[in-house]
């Protein structure tokens, strides 16, 4: 059993996350309905944790790749094309409890001590009218540029995402490529080490190739389901 990366993938997942939230964009403001009636864009737009994955691959011994995930995200955009998307590092899920455990105890503990409550946060500042732009069961890839926070550490990111446009209220936002983040630059190393040497380990990758698919509702859509 080994504790991998979490770290990586929660500031991947953190950065994965915001590219989807910049592609979740109002629907254009001018749009009309059927009956000819205009339709209100959301004012902003909310993640939808049951509909969105943030999986992270962590390799050791050189070739021995296995596939993890964050269970807990959120996020928002704002009307001003204010991004923010929220990692909960204690909701990582390995498929191995005892490796849980120690990604928890080793890798995100640190980051809640230091004040950060074990969460990965990733901003950024889209251009909403763009996605407002897109036709509905249309699809388009951006590159967007992120600044991921972990811990003390604050890095910044290109992630290639493709989005797509599901309805006026409702975008998907998906990793074109594997979003590829290295565990030393996070300050996560020598928690690696420890963690590759309680599971008797030879290596444990510092590379952690991310991968997110992130469902976006408008805020109006939200309420009325709720």
């Amino acid at each position: 059993m080994f504790a991998l990366n979490p770290r990586t993938w929660g500031v991947v997942a953190t950065v994965a996350l915001m590219s989807l939230v910049s592609a979740c964009a109002p629907a254009p403001a001018g749009q009309t309905g059927a009956a000819g009636t205009q339709i209100k864009s959301p004012s902003h737009w909310l993640l939808d944790n049951e509909r969105s994955s943030l999986s992270f691959v962590s390799i050791k011994a050189a070739d021995l790749p296995e596939t993890h995930r964050f269970t807990s995200l959120s996020g928002t955009v704002s009307d001003d094309g204010s991004a923010r998307v929220s990692i909960d590092l204690a909701s990582v899920d390995t498929g191995i409890e005892i490796r849980d455990e120690r990604m928890r105890e080793i890798v995100f503990a640190p980051i809640a001590a230091a004040g950060s409550n074990a969460t990965a946060v990733v901003t950024t500042q889209i251009d909403l009218a763009a996605i407002q732009a897109l036709p509905v069961g249309s699809q388009r890839d951006e590159m967007v540029e992120l600044e991921i926070e972990f811990g003390p550490v604050t890095l910044s990111q290109t992630a290639e995402m493709t989005i797509l446009k599901m309805a006026s209220d409702e975008v998907v936002v998906t990793s074109r490529q594997p979003l590829l983040l290295n565990a030393g630059l996070l300050g996560i190393g020598e928690a690696l080490d420890t963690l590759q040497a309680l599971a008797g380990l030879p290596s444990i990758s510092r590379a952690v190739p991310v991968d997110v698919q992130l469902t976006y509702v408008g805020a109006l859509a939200a309420a009325a389901a709720g």
